[in-house]
């Protein structure tokens, strides 16, 4: 009898911990490879067009959007919303900067110079509050070198 416990044991248990074990390490690779994607492509946006990704404030823009054509000249409203904004690009681009020195897959130095000399700037405009376009004017989209 004892023996045709460890069997089902065997037959049952061990395979769905190793499916579990499987499904867990697929998971945390899509994870990781989805992070560095935004980064890179974060990275890559900000080089093409010396502007911020517009995924990164798109919730902001709606919302100043929808302030826009609500009628309602709510300035309490929209300063919040437009600092908010401003908070959350200041605060990815710290963090770009941050990524961008630590990281070993930016191989040249020279390049990773160029972007941290970009991020700076940026970082630099949002934080003084001059960085950013109305959303009128970002829905015309990005501006090429």
């Amino acid at each position: 009898m004892m023996t045709n416990v460890w069997g089902l044991v065997v037959l049952v248990f061990v395979p769905v911990m190793g499916a579990l074990m499987a499904a867990f390490s697929w998971l945390t690779h899509v994870t990781v490879r989805r992070s560095i994607g935004r980064k890179h492509r974060a990275l890559e946006e900000i080089h093409l067009t010396s502007d911020i990704p517009a995924f990164w404030t798109a919730k902001y823009d709606r919302k100043l959007r929808k302030l826009e054509t609500s009628g309602g000249s709510d300035a309490a409203r929209t300063s919040a919303w437009l600092r908010r904004r401003r908070d959350k690009v200041v605060s990815e681009l710290e963090r770009l900067i941050a990524y961008t020195r630590r990281t070993r897959l930016v191989a040249e130095e020279e390049v990773r110079g160029v972007l941290l000399d970009e991020l700076q700037k940026l970082h630099s405009a949002w934080k003084a509050g001059a960085g950013g376009a109305s959303p009128r004017e970002r829905a015309s989209g990005p501006v090429r070198r």
